[in-house]
């Protein structure tokens, strides 16, 4: 009778070689395949954000949401409410301003980290949102700010859960903007994906503006100086809030209602897409 014959160490530890080994090159995909599906949410989210845009603009003359109107009418705070808040009329859910993979750049928010050339004061993670008590939202006015002589920051300085309004497009000084104002809506970003890193509801254009608005001789209230693209403390460019969290990249909508994923390289090297006149180039 013939013994059955078991594996010997060698064979055991091939087929242990060639296990780790797939694995080692399915999990990245496995991984990547769940990024995708978030980036597809992140993008509904984002279109649905520029919907809602879209019809206030219709029932206000073409005038499209400021970049926020402060202070809102809580008492017992300086409020700011960011321009997510005037569409409550047109979207209900406040989720879809949370990003799916927000909590991939919590290393650029937090104690420390946030805000630190201005005022050294957090304004939380990414992920969080503020909704005001009016809007089913909680009451909760701890001061945040540290070592400053200025009123406290508040949870109403939280912003979105991880989007941001192309400051731009407000001209940084509060007023609306009306559609008769954008020489190329289609190309003009109005919403972007931001880390919160510096504020809670505005995007800034790329460091490249500073060379792009010097070579056009754009004076249109928006720019920043280079000294605001200085690394911050996790040795990012400052005011440069963009977060390429999804495949290293970003979800944008545009003034005309389109949205569309960009890589890093073009959204740092096209700042053009952040002014009212988006068709001078570089």
């Amino acid at each position: 009778m013939r013994r059955k014959r078991g594996f010997t160490l060698i064979e055991l530890l091939v087929v242990i070689a060639i296990i780790a080994i797939l694995a080692s090159i399915l999990f990245p995909v496995f991984a990547q395949a769940r990024e995708k599906a978030r980036q597809a949410s992140c993008s509904s989210n984002i279109k649905q954000m520029a919907n809602a845009v879209l019809m206030y603009a219709q029932d206000f003359d073409g005038f499209y949401p400021q970049l926020h109107l402060s202070p809102g009418p809580r008492p017992d705070i300086f409020e700011i409410r960011y321009w997510y808040l005037l569409l409550p009329a047109y979207v209900k859910n406040f989720s879809i301003y949370v990003c799916p993979s927000c909590g991939s750049d919590t290393k650029y928010t937090g104690a420390g980290r946030s805000r630190v050339f201005e005022d050294r004061a957090n304004i939380g993670s990414t992920c969080d949102i503020y909704i005001p008590p009016d809007h089913g939202g909680v009451r909760n006015a701890l001061a945040s700010r540290i070592g400053s002589s200025l009123s406290p920051l508040n949870e109403s300085w939280s912003g979105t859960g991880g989007y941001g309004w192309n400051v731009c497009a407000t001209r940084r000084t509060g007023q609306s903007i009306n559609d008769a104002e954008f020489v190329s809506p289609a190309t003009t970003l109005m919403i972007g994906e931001f880390t919160k890193s510096m504020n809670g509801g505005g995007l800034y254009p790329p460091p490249t503006d500073v060379a792009y608005r010097a070579k056009h001789r754009i004076n249109d209230g928006c720019g920043l100086s280079a000294a605001w693209y200085g690394p911050d403390s996790t040795g990012n460019p400052y005011a440069w809030q963009m977060s390429f969290r999804h495949n290293d990249g970003s979800n944008c909508v545009y003034f005309d209602g389109h949205a569309k994923w960009h890589k890093k390289s073009y959204l740092t090297a096209n700042p053009q897409i952040f002014h009212l006149d988006s068709t001078r180039l570089p």
